[in-house]
């Protein structure tokens, strides 16, 4: 994970071209964008464009093609105005259509002090049904032109100058063309009303790979009768062409692009698009808004601290998919409600003067592990590792949820009811004159537990996320236990000695360490879980 926008864009990029995705499909979102006056903003319309003079031979031929044509028509010696030889085009009541059909092409960002800056290589004409795509309109700028030549009359020094007009209708496709959008992506607010701001500076229209963009006229024609009419469209087409020609129909089509109007019109649409798009990952934020404190965090960048923000505000709402105590429960390889582990091995202990040995527990069950949160303020970023300590128990039971993992379907609690509960089968020897084999089962109840823990991110994008959990540790300091054990056979007397023995803090100490170490033994089991519990929950709501 190069860096955390990097990640976002790779992961956005294929749900912005799959035309099966409802929210996020560009060509649908573009289609539907509205103005600040509510209506549709595509196909967009402009009243006039100035493309300046048509120079080069196919200008020449054209001046010189008009002025021919009014020497006929006036029967009087004309030539091209030296001092404007060239005829001059502008254009009327144009539309452009198809500005929806675009694919997205992998786009690049750079970190920045205040966020990230974007180049977002966007490819005009993807779709079309001859490439067994769905069928969208092709990029085409249609409307009128207007042509004007100024020619100078008659020999020196008595000559004058006049103006001849050519009118007509056009309509020319844009192929082997981009569009590169230029954009910023900071924060905007303070504190607990922080939110995310895109602002799109420029649409750039290219080429493809550095190529010219290629202009196919459908349609031109030319009012009135002129002679070689014909050829006389033809040059104009072959005009609009050359390369002055050509950088000048694309500017058009740039300059109604980056109109202040077509701009917002841009930004009001990704800024709704943006905060959907936090509310579909991370869920709605809860009233009391974002995170205010944010001391102690190292973000490579403000954006990154919004997300990871989102992140840690999500963890603790119940209606997330983040929600901890969802993703600890749905957790399958290994499953964490409940956590078992066949057998903990306790080392020799003595109390009253006697010995104990052999101590092991059997069939450790625990129960309510999912019962978790993780305050916010005990979850710290560090870029790129985010460092948490969870506390158990402190949750009210949660309502009954079917669980999302394989196998029969599971439903309980989410979260379960507090307290945690350990129980286990134990064997021991109680040394004394005559060794004593002593089993028989244990019950206890935790309060106040709390476990830590790193997750380091990486990954190209969402397929490729990989959350790596290391240095787990429960931590027993501020717990409240109570143990309970019951002998076979039973034994009041006895059972009260055993009990003291594991209400131990060196015992309970030496138990929580068997168990630590039995979990970062799994570490590489849990990382691949949550990895595919975070890769599904992202999926699922950005193709939902």
């Amino acid at each position: 994970m190069s860096t955390l926008m990097s990640f976002f864009l790779d992961t956005l990029q294929p749900c912005l071209n799959d035309p099966a995705n409802a929210k996020l499909w560009l060509p649908r979102q573009l289609a539907q964008m509205n103005g600040s006056d509510g209506h549709l903003v595509l196909p967009l319309h402009a009243d006039q464009q100035d493309l300046g003079y048509l120079t080069g031979d196919n200008g020449s031929y054209i001046a010189e093609q008009f002025a021919e044509n009014w020497s006929i028509v006036n029967q009087q010696d004309c030539v091209p105005d030296p001092n404007k030889q060239y005829p001059h085009l502008s254009l009327s009541a144009i539309q452009v259509d198809g500005l929806q059909n675009i694919f997205v092409n992998p786009s690049a960002s750079t970190l920045t002090g205040q966020g990230y800056s974007i180049s977002l290589p966007l490819l005009f004409n993807y779709y079309n049904a001859s490439s067994g795509q769905k069928d969208l309109p092709q990029l085409t700028m249609s409307g009128n032109y207007h042509i004007d030549q100024s020619l100078l009359i008659g020999d020196a020094p008595n000559t004058s100058t006049t103006d001849i007009i050519g009118t007509g209708a056009f309509s020319v496709v844009f192929s082997e063309s981009m569009l590169n959008a230029q954009a910023s992506l900071t924060i905007e607010g303070s504190a607990a009303m922080r939110s995310l701001a895109i602002a799109v500076s420029e649409l750039q229209v290219t080429g493809v790979q550095g190529g010219p963009v290629k202009l196919n006229f459908t349609q031109l024609t030319l009012d009135g009768d002129f002679t070689g009419k014909d050829q006389l469209i033809e040059t104009i087409k072959d005009a609009l062409n050359d390369p002055e020609g050509q950088a000048a129909m694309v500017g058009t089509l740039s300059n109604m692009l980056n109109s202040p109007s077509n701009l917002q019109s841009v930004n009001n649409m990704l800024g709704t698009q943006t905060e959907s798009l936090m509310s579909s990952v991370f869920g709605p934020l809860p009233a009391q808004g974002m995170p205010g404190d944010d001391s102690g965090q190292d973000a490579a960048s403000p954006v990154d601290l919004f997300l990871f923000d989102r992140m840690r505000v999500a963890l603790n709402e119940a209606d997330s998919n983040w929600y901890l105590p969802w993703q600890l429960a749905s957790s399958s390889d290994p499953v964490l409600e409940p956590y078992s582990n066949p057998q903990v091995n306790v080392p020799d202990q003595t109390l009253g003067g006697l010995k104990y040995t052999n101590i092991q527990l059997t069939n450790l069950t625990l129960t309510g592990g999912s019962n978790a949160q993780a305050p916010l303020a005990a979850v710290t970023l560090s870029t790129p590792r985010i460092a948490a300590t969870l506390n158990f128990g402190g949750l009210a039971q949660g309502p009954v949820r079917q669980l999302d993992r394989p196998g029969p379907p599971v439903r309980q609690p989410v979260p379960p009811a507090p307290p945690l509960k350990v129980n286990a089968g134990f064997s021991l020897i109680q040394q004394g004159i005559k060794p004593v084999p002593l089993v028989g089962t244990l019950t206890a109840t935790l309060v106040n537990l709390q476990s830590a823990l790193t997750i380091t991110p990486s990954g190209a994008d969402v397929n490729d996320l990989t959350l790596t959990i290391s240095d787990i540790s429960a931590r027993l300091d501020s717990a409240q236990i109570g143990v309970s054990v019951t002998l076979t056979p039973h034994d009041a007397a006895l059972e009260q000695i055993i009990g003291r023995l594991f209400q131990k803090p060196e015992v309970q100490s030496q138990i929580a360490n068997a168990l630590n170490n039995a979990l970062s033994a799994q570490a590489p089991q849990l990382s691949e879980e949550f990895s595919q519990i975070a890769r599904k929950a992202i999926l699922n709501q950005l193709n939902s």
